[in-house]
């Protein structure tokens, strides 16, 4: 769920919080939003399944909010142009409505003039037997090598797993932690603070 966090310049800090409140945490004086305007932190969770022809994140266990820690290992899948979500681990090649998708990231996507050559690619890779759970290998064959096989298939320079972290990956979960910190620090303590 979209849960709003709100931020707002006071007391020399930008304070965020899921509601505006009437006295400032930090300081307990009445805040005037007519001179400390409130703004919306971007919310970076998408339900996969809503993004076709995109490679999309989310956490191994659990959810990004609740259960991520940034020393875990995340789990990378690939939709197809209907938002159908193909995803590769020990239990095999899968393809679903993505209902486990629901909190993800997008890290790469194409336009609809991709269509054609995303699904070829997409059908190429998943129709390979390679792809059975027995194969897996969480060092060797991974739902990463999955989807660096099909970048390949679609003939994408990005193709080697560090060039496509590098370029698409870590900057996103640089900005996912800040704003999982954001989100717990207010469940924790009400409110969240970081100086200017």
């Amino acid at each position: 769920m979209d849960e709003l966090i709100l931020g707002f310049r006071h007391c020399g800090s930008i304070i965020y919080c899921f509601q505006l409140p009437q006295l400032c945490p930090i300081c307990k004086n009445v805040v005037s939003f007519t001179c400390d305007t409130p703004f919306r932190l971007p919310y970076p969770f998408v339900k996969a399944h809503q993004h076709p022809l995109s490679i999309v994140l989310k956490s191994t266990k659990g959810t990004f909010l609740e259960h991520y820690s940034c020393n875990e290992d995340l789990h990378i899948g690939i939709t197809d142009c209907k938002g159908k979500v193909y995803e590769y681990d020990s239990d095999g090649l899968k393809k679903s409505n993505g209902e486990e998708w629901l909190q993800s990231i997008v890290v790469y996507e194409k336009s609809e003039e991709w269509s054609y050559d995303w699904s070829h690619a997409l059908r190429s890779v998943a129709s390979d037997p390679k792809w059975r759970s027995e194969n897996y290998d969480e060092q060797t064959l991974n739902c990463f090598s999955f989807v660096t096989e099909f970048l390949t298939n679609l003939n994408c320079v990005e193709t080697k797993k560090e060039q496509f972290c590098e370029e698409f990956v870590y900057k996103k979960i640089v900005s996912l932690n800040k704003y999982i910190t954001v989100h717990r620090n207010i469940v924790k303590d009400g409110y969240c603070n970081i100086k200017n």
